[in-house]
């Protein structure tokens, strides 16, 4: 990696090339306004914005261009086996989940209820993923942070399947199988999210969110391939495979979904990253890394945006009952709507890739939220029409609704999903970006909770809807229909074009850019900031807090666990004791390591006195200190 610009250097682009005497006025001019005004604009942090420029870990050696060119290259031999991985993920997990369904229900008799719990406890170690990351990041195998702990994570996934083909099925074994199994799933999702941004972070500006994008079409077409193969053979839809569907019984399709990745392994093996320096890192000291990129005005942007992006779920628009019960499509007429929708899927994403990458983002977005938007009206169409009370009208036209909001979905996820993944170019790393994830995923806990409330309170039956009648229904379209409108008024807030998309961290810390964080920055109290407790981090940290202890709760709940002594214990005890872990950093000990942190620390607080108040003479952080904004991982 070439050497990085000094902040003077940097500075001296920002400023448009001002020579140092009008440049050292202009500073002094905006400190007497600081001081005049009471407020402060955010110091521009040094960033490294040359697009020729390998963003990459400090702590990594360095990759020569053509290894660089490669690792952004999906069918690459150093990245093949994850793009594999994707498509036969998709395909094994669809045969394994048809058969484990049938099996809970039909063998096992267990109901919604129990199946909710089961399910509910397998997610749980996934709420653990950055703290899975944070162990392999400090801890990398012979060099590396990445490989090795992908692989392990593959031989839990055998392990666990392997014993359970060989075992008889319980409710609580498979229970116990499928929370260990979810360890080996956290461990190898968070392997893949380090290995994605390490990628991604060496794409050049103009084809940023190609890998994204073509390890999306690789899902999608495993996920296509699962379908026809679970629709066809294993759940034998179609007809004619009634002895191929009774061969797949638990235990082989346990075996066969246990032993899928062995072939894979070589690929495993030869996957390349760059290897690392020093070999060991605090956790503490990497948690405050994480911390503090959390106050950056962008990063705090971005994770809003992407939860009000989150919150549009609340929808409701469900339209497998319209389909089934209200249209009274058939078996095999509903498995070729799916089977279509997932076609659609694929070309979306490649035509997406081929011809969308270089569109203008925001008119991208606004196009598509418009559409969702229209969509959501589109459904209401078979509620209060005669398109509801024809089956074949009904088919067709939910068919058609289908393929369009599929492609919807599919362009706006791409769009949001670069927007989240550019916080990680600013010299920032794949640490920031899973929990950056974690905190959005918060979100889908709670519209999760507010769906169903709503579908409770708004109950249709089958009845009704086999006999036409849409009201109850209707009513909870229209309720959830201005959720829709979210995306659509944020869209002033998405950069224009991939170059403002690029230079929008720095703009946020230059105060070009309102957000959300000036409104609390203002009202923020004094003695939280003085202990150094800022508005963003801290309300995201809270907020992440306060979301991982109501999910556990809620889990007690679903376990009839809960009593108010649990209650108080989560919340009274458990909640405080997870926000002072948070905020405390440790006790103390936790710190930014990175080089050159302290002296651009030093900096900025001789740069926030106003003349005549300690140091006159404004101070710039050493060369050294460009260091300090290099990413986490």
């Amino acid at each position: 990696m070439g050497s990085q610009p000094s902040a003077e250097a940097r500075d001296d682009d920002l400023d448009g090339g001002v020579p140092e005497e009008e440049r050292g006025l202009l500073r002094t001019m905006e400190r007497a306004t600081d001081v005049a005004t009471g407020v402060r604009p955010q110091r521009a942090i040094p960033v490294l914005e040359d697009d020729a420029t390998i963003r990459a870990d400090p702590y990594e050696e360095d990759v020569d261009e053509e290894t660089r060119q490669n690792m952004i290259d999906p069918f690459w031999y150093g990245t093949l086996g994850l793009t594999l991985t994707k498509f036969f993920d998709e395909v094994a997990s669809s045969v394994y989940s048809i058969v484990s369904s049938f099996y809970t229900y039909d063998s096992l008799g267990l109901n919604n209820y129990q199946t909710a719990v089961m399910a509910y406890i397998d997610d749980l170690p996934g709420m653990f993923e950055i703290v899975i990351l944070v162990f392999v990041v400090c801890v990398p195998v012979f060099g590396t942070r990445a490989k090795y702990y992908y692989i392990l994570a593959k031989l839990i996934h055998i392990v666990v399947y392997v014993l359970l083909s060989f075992t008889s099925m319980s409710y609580y074994r498979l229970m116990f199988y499928g929370f260990i199994a979810s360890w080996g799933s956290g461990l190898s999702g968070a392997v893949t999210d380090y290995l994605y941004v390490q990628r991604s972070m060496r794409e050049p500006l103009e084809r940023q969110g190609y890998l994204a994008v073509t390890w999306s079409l690789v899902t999608s077409a495993g996920s296509l391939v699962g379908l026809l193969f679970t629709d066809i053979v294993v759940d034998n839809t179609f007809g004619g495979m009634a002895a191929a569907a009774d061969w797949f019984n638990i235990n082989r399709s346990c075996f066969i979904y246990a032993l899928y990745p062995l072939p894979l392994v070589p690929l495993y093996l030869v996957i390349f990253e760059p290897r690392v320096k020093p070999s060991l890192r605090k956790p503490c000291n990497e948690t405050a890394k994480m911390e503090r990129q959390l106050r950056d005005l962008d990063v705090a942007h971005v994770i809003g945006l992407y939860s009000l992006y989150k919150l549009m779920d609340i929808s409701c628009t469900d339209s497998d009952m319209v389909k089934l019960d209200g249209c009274g499509m058939s078996t095999s007429t509903y498995t070729l709507n799916k089977i279509i929708v997932n076609v659609v899927q694929i070309v979306s994403h490649w035509y997406y890739r081929k011809y969308c990458l270089k569109m203008r983002l925001r008119t991208l977005w606004y196009y598509t939220m418009c559409a969702n938007f229209l969509l959501g009206v589109a459904a209401l169409v078979p509620l209060y029409t005669w398109v509801g009370q024809q089956s074949t009208a009904c088919s067709t036209y939910m068919t058609a609704y289908d393929v369009v909001s599929e492609i919807a979905s599919t362009f706006g996820g791409n769009v949001i999903g670069l927007i989240f993944l550019a916080t990680c170019h600013s010299n920032r790393g794949g640490l920031l970006y899973v929990l950056a994830n974690t905190i959005c995923d918060i979100v889908d806990k709670y519209t999760s909770g507010v769906t169903t409330w709503l579908e409770d309170k708004y109950t249709a039956t089958d009845a009704e809807f086999e006999a036409g009648d849409y009201s109850v229904y209707a009513k909870l379209q229209l309720i959830c229909l201005p959720f829709l409108l979210l995306p659509i008024v944020m869209s002033p807030l998405i950069p224009r074009t991939r170059k403002e998309l690029q230079a929008f961290p720095e703009r946020c810390r230059r105060g070009e850019v309102y957000t959300w964080v000036h409104f609390t920055d203002k009202y923020w109290p004094d003695w939280l900031k003085k202990r150094d407790y800022h508005s963003a981090s801290t309300l995201m940290l809270l907020w992440w807090a306060v979301g991982f202890c109501y999910t556990y709760w809620y889990s007690f709940d679903l376990l009839t666990w809960s009593s108010t002594g649990e209650t108080v214990f989560m919340w009274g005890i458990l909640l405080p004791a997870f926000v002072v872990l948070i905020f405390s950093r440790c006790g103390g000990t936790c710190k930014v390591d990175e080089p050159g942190w302290e002296e651009a620390q030093r900096a900025e607080r001789l740069d926030d006195k106003p003349p005549g108040i300690g140091a006159v003479k404004t101070a710039q952080p050493a060369p050294e200190a460009a260091a300090a904004f290099a990413p986490t991982i």
